[in-house]
């Protein structure tokens, strides 16, 4: 599912390339039906920190899109790694409206729904910066848009330079599976 048309574009162009059996459905999550099982597979990729919902709403109703057997995946900024750190840093600094994510908790609601098999991955990446400071200063400002909170790049640039531009992520990957009855 994707409602974006630039992303369905290309999404439906790899695809093809692939050769991959998949549909992709042009709707937006809000309009999946309660009962209404459509896919084997509905993946949210650093995706969910834009919703204004509840997470765990946001996992049930996700769910209730698959077919026996089928996949939820998520994809979040991890809360380790020299980018968490980052967050905690800049929290230190006086800028406000940073929170860690609550991953754990969100794990929760998700193994609270019926029907339900949770497991998480961990996904190490350390950004090398090259000597190029300006794109690890991007990369860090990429990570803190999705706490929705504005932080001016002079800060950010600032922060990046104390740490020697060193950035390392450990996403997590939820996968939920709909158990087969």
């Amino acid at each position: 599912m994707e409602r974006d048309v630039a992303s369905l574009v290309d999404l439906r162009h790899r695809v093809a390339t692939l050769r991959l059996p998949a549909t992709i459905l042009e709707l937006d999550y809000h309009q999946l039906g309660a009962q209404q099982r459509l896919c084997d597979l509905n993946t949210f990729t650093h995706s969910i920190y834009y919703f204004h919902e509840d997470w765990g709403t946001l996992a049930r109703t996700a769910f209730a899109s698959l077919n026996p057997g089928g996949s939820l995946v998520f994809t979040l900024n991890g809360d380790e790694g020299s980018a968490a750190n980052l967050v905690e840093s800049l929290a230190h600094l006086g800028i406000t409206g940073l929170t860690q994510l609550d991953i754990e908790g969100f794990i929760a609601a998700c193994a609270g729904i019926d029907g339900a098999r949770v497991r998480v991955y961990r996904l190490p990446c350390r950004i090398h910066h090259q000597d190029q400071p300006e794109f690890m200063v991007h990369m860090a400002r990429i990570f803190l848009e999705d706490l929705c909170t504005p932080i001016p790049t002079a800060v950010v640039r600032e922060e990046m330079r104390r740490r020697d531009h060193a950035l390392e992520f450990v996403d997590k990957v939820i996968e939920i599976r709909r158990e087969v009855a």
